[in-house]
């Protein structure tokens, strides 16, 4: 149980860590959107 494992690839992943950092990003990026609606 290591919580910097999981945070490395939450924000390698850029469909989380993007959309959150950069909300301009969603409305260029509707993969991204879309996935983090999932998640």
């Amino acid at each position: 149980m290591i919580p910097p494992v999981e945070v490395e690839p939450a924000v390698k992943k850029p469909s989380g860590a993007k959309p959150f950092n950069v909300p301009g990003e969603l409305k260029t990026g509707g993969k991204n959107a879309d996935e983090m609606q999932v998640l």
